[in-house]
């Protein structure tokens, strides 16, 4: 282990809400550190999206220095410090008893050194604390040097840190994923040996992790990660077998899962025992359907019944989706752009000629005749859409009818 000084590191631009609060905490005599996720991301020339802190105050002792506190975590330590505009999750420096239900430990001990603070964490590059103010670093685990080599590794013994909660072994594939990183051996070796913890997270807490791993650049290969660890069989063995190049083809997250379940009998009541939200269940099945695209020689009608078909807000998903399953090597991306700048009809609500107005023409009152007749009508339309006005469409309403 080895702490580090602000002599050999970069200076970094830090928001001054966050300054402010260490600031004042420093004046009131106690110690802290911006720590975790922020510290490793300004040292990768990222903005951090939270600045989380660790101090030595209580936080009874932080809830006096300010004027706007949350105790969102009080029983662990951690209370939202609101200030300039942002808000700051800043928790008492703690050690941790032993974990008896795979993610939370049975005590805390406050007022540990941060130093011991960082060593409860659970990889290196997010046990390292930075105070800008004095620009002291303490970096006990080497994270640093994991960051620069590109390595994912436990703080201390991995069989124990996935054994504390059993979350961050799909975390740790995840960050070597989203980093383009390496699992350090022995964190990699420890992970089969301890599914027993990771089965028992909640299936929402997976669910999270694997979408952000399924949605960066690096998606093939963290899927492998899951596939070798074991992890991917013990939540999502439907896609132990997927084509895994052939499903991270397509650039978003959504055509990505439904390529991953394309092959699966019932996906609907896979996405539901990940307890996916309706929308995004709805959609990832909506774009299964879709499928296949039309061949590349298509006309247009044709292709205007597809994106029809599509809708509008999923067709370059549904295209990219189709792209990947069927290995096409050229696109008809941009004949459905150029199709779509015309501002075609592509749904029975853009018909010139509602319900009503058939009503009125054929003299019908609202039934299935009404329904049969603006299909007959949007056929017309997705074959030529300069039909697609109140005069024409009566003419061949009239033709129809008879």
């Amino acid at each position: 282990m080895n702490s580090t000084t602000a002599d050999a590191q970069p200076r970094f631009l830090i928001p001054k809400p966050a300054l402010q609060l260490l600031r004042t905490l420093r004046e009131a005599g106690y110690e802290a550190f911006l720590v975790g996720g922020c510290v490793r991301d300004l040292l990768r020339g990222e903005s951090p999206k939270d600045y989380d802190m660790a101090t030595q105050a209580l936080p009874t002792q932080v809830k006096a220095c300010f004027s706007r506190v949350i105790p969102t975590g009080i029983q662990h330590g951690t209370v939202m410090v609101l200030l300039g505009g942002m808000s700051f999750e800043v928790t008492t420096y703690r050690s941790e008893g032993g974990y008896i239900d795979g993610r939370r430990p049975s005590i805390v001990h406050f007022q540990a050194s941060i130093e011991e603070d960082l060593s409860r964490r659970d990889f290196t590059m997010n046990a390292m604390a930075y105070n800008p103010l004095e620009e002291r670093w303490v970096d006990p685990w080497g994270g640093r040097g994991d960051l620069e080599r590109g390595y994912v590794r436990c703080v201390g013994d991995a069989l124990q840190r996935f054994s504390e909660d059993g979350l961050r072994a799909i975390r740790a594939i995840r960050f070597a994923s989203t980093l383009d990183f390496e699992l350090d051996v022995a964190t990699q070796q420890a992970i089969p040996q301890r599914l027993d913890v990771f089965a028992k997270v909640a299936i929402e807490r997976i669910r999270e992790e694997f979408l952000k791993l399924l949605s960066c650049p690096h998606a093939q290969r963290g899927l492998d990660l899951l596939l070798s660890t074991g992890l991917l069989k013990m939540f999502l063995p439907e896609v132990a077998r997927a084509d895994f190049a052939m499903a991270t083809r397509p650039p978003n997250l959504l055509p990505r899962l439904a390529l991953l379940l394309a092959g699966v009998s019932k996906p609907r009541a896979v996405l539901q025992r990940l307890k996916f939200s309706n929308k995004i269940l709805e959609t990832v099945l909506h774009l299964m359907k879709v499928q296949p695209l039309p061949p590349l020689d298509a006309n247009d009608t044709r292709l205007r019944r597809w994106l029809s078909q599509a809708k509008l807000e999923h067709w370059e998903d549904a295209l990219a989706m189709g792209e990947a399953l069927e290995r096409r090597e050229h696109s008809l991306g941009e004949r459905m752009q150029a199709l779509l700048a015309q501002n075609p009809p592509l749904s029975m609500d853009k018909l010139a000629l509602r319900g009503n107005d058939i009503g009125l023409i054929l003299g019908l009152n609202p039934g299935p005749k009404i329904g049969k007749a603006s299909r007959f009508l949007f056929e017309k339309v997705l074959e030529n859409p300069s039909l697609n006005s109140k005069e024409m469409l009566s003419q061949l309403l009239q033709n129809w009818n008879k």
